[in-house]
């Protein structure tokens, strides 16, 4: 099978990234539980949220994408901090978004995880290149797209002797991480808010993965 063909993410690539990224998580617990089971509200603050990720997180030359615009991998290489100053910007704009698609509920779900998740970052994120974000669309799946853009941060890991580390919610990938030579370190449920207007949810747990450079073999 060919592998597909990979480069750097572009600023004029970030419409049809947000496009492709809202496809690949409709389906994804977390997501839903903090945006919703509503496709049109979903869509539109899930839209925004990957927009700030392009944009805000993290260099170019560190988002790597399929040539056909079909998947993406964006990292925080180490050394490296969360850029906060950008995301307290964003959260305020993000907060009217919420509160004009959305409701209450959603706003204190998406505060209360990006505390959450700050934390847990803290903790396990020491010496690593973070993965913040690996997207494939939907109807591409199966094909190599996500080994494709993976690879490139993977072999410079390899090369400087660094770990990587991710955060993974939908236990079907775990797998796929593990022939890779990643290992789930802890498991937690995130930090419950119920909705009532949606009282059959449920609540997503999130695996915390890391890839020792010392058990790599390298």
């Amino acid at each position: 099978r060919e592998v597909p063909s990979v480069r750097c993410m572009k600023e004029e690539d970030i419409p049809r990234m947000v496009e492709m990224c809202a496809d690949a998580f409709m389906d994804d617990d977390l997501m839903r539980y903090a945006y919703g089971p509503i496709d049109s509200i979903f869509h539109t603050l899930v839209s925004d949220l990957y927009k700030a990720y392009f944009q805000h997180t993290s260099a170019y030359e560190n988002q790597i994408m399929t040539e056909d615009g079909n998947a993406v991998a964006m990292w925080l290489p180490y050394p490296h901090d969360w850029p906060f100053s950008l995301w307290d910007s964003f959260s305020e704009h993000h907060d009217k978004m919420i509160e004009k698609y959305g409701d209450e509920i959603m706003k204190q779900r998406f505060h209360e995880l990006e505390e959450w998740f700050d934390m847990q970052r803290e903790e396990m994120n020491k010496r690593s290149h973070y993965l913040v974000l690996l997207a494939t669309r939907s109807s591409f799946r199966g094909r190599g797209y996500a080994r494709a853009v993976l690879a490139p941060m993977l072999e410079r890991a390899d090369a400087e002797g660094i770990d990587c580390y991710l955060e993974c919610n939908n236990p079907i990938n775990v797998p796929f991480y593990e022939k890779l030579g990643f290992k789930v370190i802890k498991e937690m449920k995130v930090p419950i808010i119920q909705h009532p207007k949606y009282p059959n949810e449920s609540y997503p747990s999130v695996k915390f993965i890391v890839k020792k450079e010392e058990e790599s073999g390298s």
